[in-house]
């Protein structure tokens, strides 16, 4: 983090694509610190990602206070899999895992962070 905000001080980021997961990769803190900075970024801005982190039906009503154009993505039922790529020169893809949410009706933020929350 501390690089980031010397690059952005010395003028190095134009624009940012956070790509972060988990507590203050989706949760609307990362997008808090770009607006403190005047960082331009992608994806949902503060709110929409605090708001949506836990509240999705809340999060999709705030954000059609800010525009007539929200993205959702249509919930397919069925199992939640997922593929870890391990390297950078030489990717290699990582076994298949799937995620078996234990609390929740579904795999969202709570049940991939919180834990004993899913398997």
């Amino acid at each position: 983090m501390r690089r980031f905000c010397v690059d952005v001080m010395d003028g190095e980021i134009d624009v940012a694509l956070p790509a972060l997961h988990g507590s203050f990769g989706e949760d609307g803190k990362i997008q808090g610190l770009m607006d403190c900075l005047r960082v331009l970024y992608a994806f949902s801005g503060c709110l929409a990602s605090a708001k949506t982190k836990d509240e999705l039906r809340d999060g999709i009503e705030e954000a059609f206070n800010h525009g007539n154009e929200v993205m959702l993505e249509e919930y397919i039922e069925g199992r939640e899999l997922t593929v870890a790529e391990m390297g950078n020169s030489e990717p290699r893809p990582l076994p298949v895992i799937e995620i078996i949410p234990k609390a929740f009706e579904w795999f969202d933020y709570k049940a991939k962070y919180e834990e004993g929350a899913s398997e």
